[in-house]
């Protein structure tokens, strides 16, 4: 099978910026361990809070038009007045009308230029120089609810949840995806909107050495296989979690079950789980590209799963790899109408790592 190169993935987690202000933003773009630090809930990527938002007040009907604005902006490419189109417009152009970004760095072959101060928006582009991914902190967004987002643009076709960001999804013309970002800030009483991302899966795929899905669902066994998740380095059973800290700082969010320590990192779209030996045991990949995958092509790489499980609204397909590792696929549950649900994340965990330690 040939081998696919993965490089790490913070893409699904940009509107983690939503946590911090705009003067510390630019922080998490050094080039240091220190770019990945520990996302503090509750301030707006402006620097004005959403209960400020909310006294200032956008009405219900005000609210609704900006969010139909939105999607009908994605469907020409872009996001509201933007002046720049999903893969039509090229960074050199980026750069002409707007100059140099205050802050860059890169995730999976796309590079990331920040220009939240003068215009509230990160844009990422392919080696082609090609923009492929905008994302917008307009300070209007503050002020909308997740209920107005259902209302204005029905229900999305996925979500995800990770540290408490929920992220909608809505397809758009040509392959392109809205992402719609929310939390709950402390006091408040419903969730908010943090940004709003514009996406090319083609333009950043076709730039990661990765052909058909096939081939993308090889990719993730092949490093399951070495205990590795789509977006770590890290492998489970042979990593401690200091490593992790190192390159990556402090996790936006910790929370222990049973022993074991799972440590969120939203701009990696990485949890970590770790034992009380601070070996790394379990990793889940939220890496976007997973969601391009059904069950169907799963099962036509790993084969039949040794279980299947049912939390909640999920369903969990078990693959143990080898007495080493297993593998966790897990999917919304099917439906009539979705009988072949897509991957809402994967976990590879190292088993041994919780019998041996979880309970001392």
């Amino acid at each position: 099978m040939k081998k696919i190169t993965f490089i790490s993935c913070s893409l699904l987690a940009l509107g983690a910026l939503y946590f911090i202000g705009i003067e510390k933003a630019g922080q998490l773009f050094k080039p240091t361990a220190a770019a990945s630090a520990t996302l503090p809930r509750g301030s707006s990527p402006i620097g004005t809070s959403a209960d400020k938002a909310h006294t200032q007040g956008v009405a219900p009907a005000a609210q609704q038009s900006l969010l139909s604005s939105v999607m009908k902006s994605a469907q020409s490419g872009r996001i509201l007045e933007g002046p720049f189109q999903l893969e039509k417009t090229m960074f050199e152009d980026v750069t002409a009308k707007w100059g140099e970004p205050e802050q860059t760095f890169s995730a999976n072959g796309i590079s990331y230029a920040s220009y939240l101060k003068g215009h509230h928006t990160i844009i990422g582009y392919n080696k082609g120089m090609q923009v492929v991914d905008i994302q917008l902190f307009d300070p209007r967004f503050s002020s909308i609810q997740e209920t107005e987002v259902i209302q204005t643009l029905g229900q999305p076709a996925s979500t995800q949840d990770l540290s408490g960001l929920i992220t909608y999804t809505y397809p758009v013309d040509d392959g392109d995806r809205l992402l719609v970002s929310m939390e709950q800030p402390a006091n408040a009483p419903a969730k908010v909107v943090t940004s709003i991302r514009l996406l090319s899966p083609v333009g950043m795929r076709n730039i990661m050495a990765i052909g058909s899905n096939l081939e993308l669902a090889e990719g993730t066994r092949y490093l399951a296989t070495q205990g590795k998740v789509l977006g770590s380095d890290s492998p489970v059973g042979q990593t401690v979690f200091e490593t992790v800290e190192k390159e990556w700082g402090p996790p936006y969010a910790s929370k222990t079950s049973q022993g074991i320590t799972y440590a969120s990192y939203p701009l990696q779209g990485i949890v970590i789980g770790y034992n009380k030996g601070m070996q790394i045991v379990e990793e889940r990949s939220y890496d976007l590209r997973l969601r391009e995958l059904t069950r169907s092509e799963i099962k036509k790489v790993y084969g039949e799963p040794k279980e299947t499980r049912t939390f909640g609204d999920q369903i969990i397909d078990v693959y143990p790899l080898s007495d080493r590792y297993e593998v966790k696929m897990v999917y919304a549950r099917p439906t009539s109408q979705k009988p072949d649900p897509h991957v809402d994340h994967m976990n590879v965990l190292y088993p041994k790592g919780f019998v041996n330690l979880m309970l001392q």
